[in-house]
């Protein structure tokens, strides 16, 4: 049992219920087109990333892992400075790349794709910094990031980020154990104070308007549509359609709102019925508790990658409850990169201690 890819097997679940939910579809080649979108991002970057580690033994893992870590925080970087290029009007036709409101779209062309990957995002690059021993740097990146992410006013994302940055601290502290993680932790709660101090002394006009004027949460960016979304999501769900779903992409035509529920849990569930989301869940909740039990095994400098990716997952299904369909490729890749890798710890003793 112990060689059976679980997690593959809760893929195709996943796959097969939304295969069914086409009966219902209200536009096939629209649903078709949504499944494929999901396939591409999930099996695509599997299959890439199963090559890149295939022959990976002891003696070159950290080689890899590194390479890994650096091209993906490289181009993390460069997206950051492409949005404060923007806020300070460097880059061609700054203007464009605004949302209606004022929140910054950046390259992502959301505002809130823009915040959920940085919040995704900032753990795996906080490992790759512990893993590289550059703090100098890591605050560097850290302040470009968090600049994009107030630019883009999201409650959710703020939210979200301290929570998981916090989360990331407790794993060190758990497995890893050290001095350093203690100051660490006080240098990042320092910086967060700075930055919470000059929102609210210098906000930027849109996180004034979106953020700082709400007297309650349910005042914050759309919460209230999402909420009623949410609400009529539950509330649609016959037995029938639970079991099969009203096929995918077909929300929108079935909601009063003309909308997507924006909990992607939900939205899984209504479209693609309880067969889809069981499969979904039981996927995510795989990867993550067999990355917990591989930070008992690895060795030191291997548990920050793993604390890092196993972070940046949870963050990725918090996100999911405020978000419609998500197949973009750099979000899922930190989902693949840790089954990934948990596969190849399993069975080549991939960063395993001597």
């Amino acid at each position: 049992m112990d060689n059976i890819d679980k997690e593959m097997i809760f893929l195709y679940l996943f796959f097969v219920g939304a295969t069914l939910a086409l009966i219902n579809s209200h536009f096939l080649k629209d649903s078709i087109t949504i499944i494929l979108q999901y396939a591409f991002a999930i099996f695509v970057q599997y299959s890439v990333l199963r090559v890149f580690f295939k022959y990976n033994y002891h003696s070159d893992y950290k080689l890899k892992v590194e390479t890994l870590l650096k091209m993906y925080t490289v181009s993390f970087f460069i997206a950051c400075l492409v949005g404060i290029a923007i806020y300070l009007g460097l880059f061609p036709h700054s203007d464009m790349y605004y949302s209606g409101n004022g929140r910054l779209n950046s390259i992502r062309g959301n505002a809130n794709s823009l915040a959920k990957y940085i919040v995704i995002s900032l753990p795996l690059i906080l490992a790759y910094f512990d893993y590289k021993k550059n703090n100098v740097l890591l605050c560097v990146v850290l302040f470009t990031a968090v600049v994009n992410l107030i630019l883009t006013a999201s409650f959710g994302g703020l939210l979200y980020t301290g929570l998981v940055i916090i989360y990331y601290y407790l794993l060190k502290i758990i497995y890893t154990p050290s001095k350093s993680t203690g100051k660490q932790l006080l240098v990042f709660l320092c910086f967060a104070l700075i930055c919470v101090s000059y929102i609210y002394v210098n906000p930027p006009e849109v996180v004034a308007e979106r953020i700082l004027s709400i007297n309650d949460v349910s005042q914050a960016g759309s919460y209230n549509l999402k909420v009623a979304l949410m609400k009529e999501s539950l509330e649609m769900n016959s037995i029938s359609s639970l079991l099969v779903g009203i096929g995918p992409g077909s929300y929108p035509y079935v909601s009063i709102y003309g909308t997507n529920v924006h909990n992607l849990y939900l939205l899984i569930m209504s479209e693609f019925g309880f067969l889809s989301l069981l499969g979904f869940l039981l996927f995510l909740f795989s990867v993550y508790i067999k990355s917990l039990k591989n930070l008992k095994i690895v060795d030191k400098n291997f548990k920050i990658v793993i604390i890092g990716l196993n972070s940046s997952l949870l963050a990725f299904c918090m996100t999911l409850t405020t978000n419609t369909h998500t197949y973009t490729r750099s979000l899922w890749f930190f989902v693949v990169a840790l089954w990934v890798i948990n596969k190849s710890i399993n069975e080549k003793s991939l960063g395993k201690r001597m």
